[in-house]
């Protein structure tokens, strides 16, 4: 598709940057987005079937294309008929499928990008209006044909979808901050686990290996009691046999005193 002249001012930087909508690509055309389906290729062309060539306000009040705009229109056309000038279709009636596939077999033409380009001098308005009558004559639909393209209004089914789209972005939002929520209280709960203690044991574990040195040192202070006891046992005992030697050799002398008393 060629460039029809046609430009936007776009603020940049605080520069004014000129970009030609042709030479912006979309999908299925090059003018700038939103671009074009399918769908709404078949919708144009039987909008032109309807209203004809040119009729862009009557196509885009029809509301059946909303959001298109009168650049866009003019585009997409030159893309269906194959060809960048539109000015020997004007205000016609008919279906863009037929013209395409007659340029398409043309060989006495110029092409780029697969389209016909204008070449030389344009034609003077007397050619023009012949050109035109010419193709009504050879291509107009009947007006009973017409009449009978049924277009929807899909003004209200677009601010329908975005609507729905709305709403499900909203959900989207609450759903992606409650899986949020859900990671932090996650890692709040490793974070937790890790710092309450170095080991991995439990608490009744833990109480337990707190026990053992207290279990030790009771056994010790029982052992060491039991010596200690043992040893004043001894030491009693000792002292016992002592005493009573003691008091052995105290009679014994205390005997032969006496008895040397006696005896003498």
């Amino acid at each position: 598709t060629q460039s029809t002249g046609i430009q936007i001012n776009l603020i940049m930087s605080g520069r004014t940057k000129h970009i030609k909508v042709g030479d912006s690509r979309s999908l299925w055309n090059y003018s700038l987005s939103p671009g074009w389906t399918r769908e709404e290729c078949e919708i144009l062309r039987s909008a032109i079937m309807k209203f004809g060539f040119g009729s862009w306000s009557k196509i885009l009040s029809s509301g059946c294309l909303p959001g298109k705009t009168r650049a866009q229109l003019n585009l997409q056309t030159q893309r269906l008929i194959g060809q960048q000038s539109l000015g020997d279709f004007m205000g016609i009636r008919l279906d863009p499928q037929t013209i395409f596939e007659e340029n398409r077999l043309r060989t006495d033409v110029k092409r780029k990008n697969g389209y016909i380009i204008n070449t030389g001098n344009n034609p003077s308005k007397e050619e023009r209006i012949r050109r035109i009558e010419e193709n009504k004559n050879k291509y107009e639909i009947p007006q009973e044909v017409s009449d009978n393209i049924q277009l929807i209004n899909r003004t209200n089914t677009l601010e329908t979808k975005k609507e729905k789209l709305k709403t499900l972005k909203e959900k989207l939002a609450y759903l992606e901050l409650k899986l949020k929520e859900r990671e932090i209280e996650e890692s709040n709960k490793q974070v937790n686990t890790a710092s309450s203690g170095v080991s991995s044991e439990s608490p009744s574990e833990q109480s337990e290996d707190d026990e053992k040195p207290k279990k030790r040192t009771r056994k010790k202070e029982k052992i060491d009691n039991f010596d200690k006891k043992s040893t004043q046992q001894e030491e009693k005992v000792n002292m016992t046999t002592t005493l009573n030697v003691t008091q052995c050799i105290v009679d014994e002398n205390s005997f032969f005193f006496v008895a040397g008393i006696v005896i003498s």
